[in-house]
């Protein structure tokens, strides 16, 4: 920081890098491809409570179906490198974890 309290020029520098990269190369949502949002709400709103997954064994529960939209974000993070989902999904697991 400055003595004035603002940003000091590294700050400035990275705010400016910022906004050139997401101009030359917009975001764009992992899971329906929505430019302008690195994750839309549309996407976020397939995840809901936890629900149990049928079978036998110990019992399974999922935040969302695996298919369409929820399939598409948790490949972009397991497999494309979109590591900044963690923290939507880490929030995500943290809500349900009460519910259980």
């Amino acid at each position: 920081m400055t003595s004035a309290g603002g940003p000091g020029l590294s700050g400035v520098a990275g705010i400016v890098g910022s906004v050139l990269i997401n101009l030359l190369f917009p975001p764009r949502c992992p899971g329906c491809g929505t430019w302008g949002a690195r994750l839309c709400g549309r996407c976020l709103a397939v995840f809901g409570p936890p629900r149990r997954v049928p079978g036998v064994g110990p019992p399974v529960f999922a935040l969302a179906a695996y298919g369409g939209a929820a399939r598409e974000l948790v490949l972009a993070f397991k497999e494309r490198g979109r590591r900044e989902l963690a923290a939507v999904f880490g929030a995500l697991v943290a809500a349900a974890l009460p519910r259980l």
